[in-house]
């Protein structure tokens, strides 16, 4: 707060509940700002831009030095919230990292609809079900 100022709203994540602060901003690009913060430390800060950015756009906007990721759900890890993620080339969820700024951009076809702020990949380079019965629905 010292930084972002008094927020726009309060609120809690749906599906964890976990407390967050929101903000409108103006950049990188304009729109929401929602900084996750359980336990007063800030874990999570997700960008929701007001317009979305073509994959050119943010790429123009942000640079070169990225790489596409592509994640699958962990589905045996399910525990009815979010399911955590790995790294897998046939993933169905794309998405323009730029790791060494701490930067990853979530595609949905042809448009970026978020930018994330992250402090490591969002996942591991591998199942952690491997050998396990998936959980997750069929």
């Amino acid at each position: 707060m010292k930084v972002l100022g008094k927020p726009t709203s309060t609120g809690n994540v749906a599906d964890t509940y976990t407390p967050y602060l929101g903000y409108e901003v103006s950049d990188p690009v304009p729109g929401t700002l929602m900084v996750v913060i359980p336990d007063r430390i800030v874990t999570e800060i997700y960008l929701y831009p007001k317009q979305r950015l073509t994959r050119q756009e943010a790429i123009d906007k942000f640079g070169l030095d990225y790489q596409i990721v592509r994640y699958s759900a962990d589905d045996c890890l399910d525990e009815g919230g979010t399911v955590p993620m790995y790294e897998n080339p046939e993933g169905d969820v794309e998405q323009i990292e730029y790791r060494q700024r701490g930067l990853a951009l979530s595609v949905h076809g042809a448009e970026v609809d978020t930018i994330m702020f992250v402090a490591k990949p969002f996942g591991p380079t591998h199942s952690r079900c491997t050998g396990q019965a998936s959980q997750g629905p069929a």
